[in-house]
């Protein structure tokens, strides 16, 4: 009843959104905001969507502590342009102070998800009132991987996660890169300057999962971020490097 694929009009996707919150009898809405393109989209039609709804709604986002330049004043952009009611969440420990403890993160050893963003979202959620749910802007078609398990049913619109007591929604699950450029465009809605830079929102730069693509790319234009990384890097202990891409060491000092 609530799926639906991407050439539904916005109307209708926002129709669902509502019909969800409130078969559920959600009594608080969480936007998760990252600073892309898609959780703009997600975030802004949700902000709309529910000022019809009698719902607390917030806009959450993470400061990891290795964000890139420029992502921190483009939330704050947009708080004041759009009138998110935001809230800035941050972790117990800053990612710098964890590489030097435990090292850097890996695809395998990913420390970084949890302690810098999903523990400080869950303990704020738990202490709003449920029902909950948290609005994310994942899409299906990011990817013939991801496409293929939501086809199967392994990847879903939404979902109940039990470990934070929440209702999981992604209203655009179905878009395409087309449908979110044309509610970007349609409701006039800024584009961070770091994704137009690197095709990322830039919130997390912690090493996992990142490509020599993008690794060179925050070199050239965020040098003297890319030479805190260097320099973070060179007081490893172990020799290690700060980021592993195909199981293999990669020196930020070589990049």
């Amino acid at each position: 009843m609530i799926e639906g694929k991407a050439d539904q009009p916005l109307a209708k996707v926002v129709e669902k959104y509502k019909e969800f919150i409130t078969i559920h009898n959600v009594k608080t809405v969480l936007a998760l905001f990252s600073g892309g393109r898609d959780s703009l989209v997600a975030t802004d039609m949700s902000y709309k969507a529910t000022k019809s709804l009698d719902v607390n709604f917030e806009v959450l986002y993470v400061n990891t502590t290795c964000a890139l330049p420029g992502v921190q004043d483009y939330v704050g952009r947009l708080r004041e342009l759009l009138g998110w009611p935001l809230r800035i969440l941050t972790p117990k420990i800053d990612f710098w102070t964890l590489v030097k403890k435990w090292g850097a993160p890996t695809p395998r050893r990913r420390w970084c998800c949890y302690h810098l963003k999903l523990e400080p979202i869950r303990e704020y959620t738990k202490r709003v009132m449920p029902p909950r749910i948290h609005v994310l802007g994942l899409r299906a078609t990011e990817s013939s991987s991801r496409l293929k398990k939501a086809n199967n049913g392994q990847f879903k619109q939404f979902y109940w996660d039990s470990k934070s007591e929440v209702w999981v929604y992604n209203p655009i699950f179905w878009w395409d890169d087309l449908d979110v450029e044309k509610y970007i465009k349609k409701n006039s809605l800024p584009v961070s300057p770091v994704y137009e830079r690197i095709a990322g929102s830039g919130e997390c730069f912690c090493g996992a999962f990142k490509t020599v693509g993008e690794i060179r790319q925050v070199k050239t234009y965020y040098p003297e971020f890319f030479q805190r990384l260097v320099q973070l890097e060179s007081e490893f202990r172990n020799g290690g490097s700060l980021f592993y891409i195909q199981s293999k060491r990669v020196y930020a000092k070589d990049l």
